[in-house]
């Protein structure tokens, strides 16, 4: 399978957006404040102002595909609630996201999650033997079928086929209630 979307965030750093990936495509903000900063990702949460869900996306072209990400640090100052992988995103109200949350009682807990009409639903949780910064998380997706990853060992499948949704060509990255690092 080849790679069509990737970004190393290795450039200059740019207090306006991620700007372009590795690849070429540009990326596009939907919510939040998002930044390169020292060959990262990062998202600054701000009090007053920021989104519940800060979200950045990128074209891939296809609706079914393998999105990954290798989880940063969320130790202080990276203080995050939740962080994750978006894709099939459609638009703010349509789109899938994996999640993982550090906050008493969900730290290392995977959540498969749709957005439906504005509405976020946990569709499954799953809770891998060992999570740790740098790991790498993946979703793989085709039609209606789901399997997550971590480090490349499958940790939890799920079948869309009884509620299948709109499923767009973008994915991207989401953080959750905090400022967070992304390599």
């Amino acid at each position: 399978m080849a790679t069509l979307v990737s970004d190393d965030f290795n450039r200059a750093n740019d207090p306006t957006g991620l700007g372009t990936a590795t690849t070429g495509q540009v990326w596009s903000t939907i919510a939040g404040n998002w930044s390169v900063n020292s060959s990262q990702a990062l998202m600054t949460w701000i009090q007053a102002s920021s989104p519940a869900s800060s979200i950045v996306v990128i074209e891939s072209g296809f609706t079914d595909g393998i999105t990954s990400l290798v989880l940063p640090s969320v130790d202080v100052p990276n203080f995050a609630a939740g962080i994750g992988l978006i894709f099939r995103y459609v638009n703010s109200s349509y789109y899938w996201r994996l999640m993982t949350f550090d906050f008493p009682g969900a730290h290392g807990q995977f959540r498969l999650q749709r957005v439906y009409a504005g509405s976020t639903s946990t569709v499954i949780d799953v809770d891998p033997p060992v999570v740790s910064d740098g790991c790498t998380i993946e979703v793989r997706y085709c039609d209606v079928l789901f399997e997550i990853f971590v480090n490349g060992v499958s940790v939890g499948t799920y079948d869309d086929t009884g509620n299948p949704q709109n499923y767009g060509t973008q994915c991207g990255l989401v953080s959750v209630s905090g400022s967070t690092f992304f390599d």
